[in-house]
């Protein structure tokens, strides 16, 4: 039963504070240019946003 308690207020925190995370970040109003960046793949290359356009 203890391990029942614990693992329930576990999940509550854990919920709690990934609800707060991206409370504080503002959304971008539509039609908003996206900022360049890149990040690096699987495969230890660099992948960039302006890439992926058509």
């Amino acid at each position: 039963m203890t391990k029942y308690v614990f693992t329930c207020a576990l999940l509550v925190v854990g919920l709690i504070a990934v609800g707060s995370v991206g409370a504080t970040a503002e959304t971008p109003a539509v039609g908003t240019v996206a900022p360049d960046f890149s990040l690096a793949t699987n495969e230890g290359t660099q992948a960039a946003l302006k890439g992926l356009s058509r």
